[in-house]
């Protein structure tokens, strides 16, 4: 929470401490590159700060560790929507192939979909 509320203040206190947490994720990350979970916490907070970009890149490096990744499926999706409604056939995508997995909070999230 108060990481949010930091992100607030971009270019007084946010740009700083996002940069330094993305830091220590990555710090993370490298000790071992097989563990999904810092990576996603990555992906997580690059998301929150607004850098869609940034956190479909991580999204997408926790899917070539394990391509059938249920949460970093969903997540990867919910990031291409956040981007705009210009990336909403590769959100749909995304969380369908979650849902495909038979998970039921992607299958929550592909009713919003079909919904649309």
């Amino acid at each position: 929470m108060q990481l949010r509320e930091a992100l607030k203040f971009e270019g007084q206190t946010g740009t700083p401490v996002y940069r330094g947490l993305d830091n220590a994720l990555n710090s993370w990350c490298k000790l071992d590159s097989h563990d999904l979970k810092p990576i996603r916490v990555r992906a997580a907070f690059a998301l929150e700060a607004g850098n869609e970009d940034s956190a479909i890149e991580y999204y997408k490096q926790a899917l070539k560790i394990n391509a059938d990744d249920i949460l970093s499926l969903i997540s990867l999706g919910k990031a291409y929507w956040k981007k705009g409604n210009e990336h909403f056939e590769e959100a749909k995508e995304w969380i369908e192939k979650a849902s495909g997995q038979g998970s039921d909070d992607a299958d929550d999230n592909s009713l919003t979909w079909r919904w649309r």
